[in-house]
């Protein structure tokens, strides 16, 4: 079966652990369901029945578009990067964990985080650095719990002036686009949660997904 949790760390800026709570992540939306359908079911470039989901935009995404669920924005194994494409909707802040300030319930309906928080140092942003996935070397597969995960994480920190309560997390996936320039961002997971960020604060949030009998 299938299970992701995600886990917090709040940090002082000189990096003493302030708290930390896990909780396990229920909410997956309609796109993670949807392209793991058309993944499974139809051809690239099969129109005819595509299932179609939806970017961050609203816009659709069809079937000339490659899906890469758990993109982490500028990285690579056991390497942080923070990274901007020439694409304005691929910039790191956009890809990968992100967090938002509504904690309206989740429906599988949602397409995004209601309210997401823009990376940068003015009043109401946080700034997002670059996310670490596992690599391949540290895959985890325990035989005691049979079961087998990976993690991916990111770090934000607070340097508005003011505290930032944040209420609502996710993951945004990349859709490639086959032999054009466009690629396009959507969500496949959100969850509601209060965290309250100090000003000069670092933040941590881990997803871990896993495999278990």
């Amino acid at each position: 079966m299938l299970y992701v949790e995600y886990c917090i760390e709040k940090f002082r800026a000189d990096g003493q652990l302030l708290e930390s709570w896990k909780k396990p992540s229920k909410s997956f939306i309609l796109n993670f369901i949807k392209t793991l359908y058309r993944a499974m079911s139809l051809d690239i470039g099969d129109d005819a029945n595509m299932t179609t989901i939806f970017d961050i935009l609203d816009n659709p995404v069809n079937s000339i578009y490659y899906t890469n669920l758990f993109y982490c924005a500028g990285t690579s194994g056991k390497s942080r990067q923070y990274m901007k494409s020439e694409y304005a909707y691929t910039y790191g802040e956009y890809l990968g964990i992100v967090v938002g300030t509504t904690s309206t319930a989740v429906a599988p309906s949602q397409t995004k985080l209601i309210t997401p928080i823009a990376h940068g140092t003015a009043a109401g942003e946080l700034e997002y650095f670059g996310m670490l996935v596992m690599d391949e070397a540290d895959f985890n597969v325990d035989t005691g719990t049979d079961e087998a995960y990976f993690e991916i994480e990111r770090i934000f920190r607070n340097a508005s002036g003011n505290s930032i309560t944040i209420e609502e997390i996710g993951i945004n996936a990349l859709a490639q686009s086959i032999g054009s320039s466009s690629n396009k961002v959507f969500c496949i997971l959100r969850d509601v949660d209060t965290i309250v960020v100090a000003d000069g604060e670092y933040l941590k949030i881990k997803y871990r997904i896993k495999v278990a009998s």
